[in-house]
């Protein structure tokens, strides 16, 4: 088996994985905002146990950006019971994921449409030292 083939296997396994927690998250993350609509506490406080949440798979204790601190203050109204709060946390969140897709998909430069991605091929070279793959432009 060659350097390449170990590798992608790895990095397809990441991406699945990645996609699962999206999906997982995406699912979570709606139900949560029914659930508090409803005014479902404890519906609520069940699907945030469960809900993935940022920083979560690099397992870092440590705040690091304003929707982890969002999350945070979610987490804090419902374990309070302040379902006013937990809505309108739940609402920054939300405003705040809708921001950030919308970024990505901003034109990157002069009106051009989002860049495209450097594919990332296997090579088969027998050379000494090929790592295996090579990127293509």
């Amino acid at each position: 088996m060659s350097i390449a083939a170990v590798s992608s296997n790895g990095i397809d396994y990441t991406a699945q994985t990645n996609q699962s927690r999206l999906e997982q998250f995406r699912q979570g993350f709606q139900q949560l905002g029914q659930d508090l609509q409803a005014g479902n506490l404890s519906a609520a406080q069940q699907v945030f146990v469960a809900l993935p949440k940022p920083g979560e798979a690099s397992g870092s204790q440590q705040i690091n950006s304003p929707i982890e601190q969002s999350f945070l203050q979610l987490r804090q109204n419902l374990l309070n019971g302040n379902l006013t709060g937990a809505t309108q946390n739940y609402k920054e969140i939300q405003q705040d994921i809708q921001n950030r897709l919308a970024h990505r998909a901003e034109p990157v430069s002069g009106g051009q449409g989002p860049a495209e991605p450097v594919p990332v091929t296997p090579s088969i070279a027998s050379g000494q030292g090929s790592s295996g793959i090579s990127v293509t432009a």
